[in-house]
């Protein structure tokens, strides 16, 4: 049996199959089901998001209308902001959605800061905070240009900070002498 095809007036009695009330409702249940069988291959499309050739993400970024969406991304890159997609769109214009689209972008070490959480800041400025050495040159034209798409009207990009940090031994040596001079 196949959904997509499927007559469910087939499947009532004979009796029943010749009433025009069973007909309409049966025609109905039919649109329906067909409906939700050309949904599931969307659904398991989703489900294989991590394992989706490049073009089929591509495509579903079109399809979801992902505003953000870079062909120049690398693909881990994409594949977060599909994912991401329907939530950025419900939460369109909200510190969420911008740390979603920074997070698809540079990573989970990436953050967004508002005017009134660091010093010095103009009302509905932020600030973007990210451990990613890449957010320099075009990667960060690609993030302000995904972040105008996805912050309110009123807010401003004010800055992007790259931390870096790194970590090792420092040695340290000194030496001391103390004494006396005498001169006979």
């Amino acid at each position: 049996m196949d959904l997509k095809t499927i007559q469910s007036i087939q499947l009532m009695p004979r009796l029943l199959q010749g009433d025009p009330t069973s007909q309409a409702l049966c025609a109905a249940l039919d649109r329906q089901v067909q409906a939700i069988a050309d949904s599931l291959d969307q659904i398991l499309l989703y489900a294989q998001l991590d394992t989706l050739p490049e073009p089929l993400v591509d495509a579903l970024a079109y399809h979801l209308h992902v505003d953000e969406y870079d062909g120049s991304y690398p693909l881990e890159a994409k594949r977060k902001l599909v994912e991401s997609a329907i939530r950025v769109h419900r939460y369109r214009g909200t510190k969420y959605a911008c740390e979603e689209v920074l997070r698809g972008i540079f990573g989970p070490g990436s953050r967004i800061e508002e005017w009134y959480e660091y010093g010095g800041g103009e009302p509905y400025h932020y600030q973007v905070r990210t451990t990613n050495a890449a957010a320099t040159g075009e990667m960060e034209q690609q993030l302000r240009r995904a972040l105008e798409v996805t912050q309110n009207v009123r807010s401003r990009l004010e800055r992007i900070i790259v931390e870096m940090s790194s970590s090792g031994s420092l040695y340290l040596g000194g030496c001391l002498r103390v004494g006396e001079i005498i001169h006979i």
